[in-house]
Order: C-alpha cells, then structure tokens, then sequence
C-alpha cells in the first residue's frame, strides 16, 4: 500500500511552466556564443574562416548547450 501510494505521488510531479522552452533558449543561445568565439579563435589562428568548420563546431556546441545549460536554466532555483 506504501508503495502505491508513493508511486502516485510521484506521478503527480511535473515540471514548471515553461521550463522546457527557458532550458531550450539558454543552451541555443550559449551554444550560438561558444560557437562564434571558437570560429574566431579559428580564423584568427588561420587567417581565413572555414564554412564546414564554422558550421560543425557551431552545431555542436549548440547540442552541447542544450544538453548542459539548458537543464541548469529550466530547473535552476530562483532566488526568493
């Protein structure tokens, strides 16, 4: 009986409005710096700007942001 009644209470969490679009927004948007940082350490250390290479570090640090910051932004505590 214990068990079953912690199950249902367990169902019954849910996360905060509009959390999942606050976690999103943030990984995109650190994802979109740290990409433009690292093709313009890039191009300063070559001299020139790499379309594929821009574009891949871009897209992964996107991906990274959202997996990193994003929950840290969507469930992050707020101050009282």
């Amino acid at each position: 009986m214990r068990i079953a009644i912690g199950l249902n209470s367990f169902a019954t969490l849910h996360p905060p409005r509009g959390a999942l679009r606050r976690g999103l927004i943030a990984g995109s948007a650190w994802g979109i710096a740290m990409g433009a940082l690292l093709t313009a350490l890039g191009a300063w250390d070559c001299g020139v700007v790499c379309i594929a290479d821009a574009a891949l570090t871009t897209a992964t640090a996107i991906t990274a942001g959202i997996c990193t910051i994003g929950p840290l932004a969507a469930f992050g505590a707020r101050p009282a």
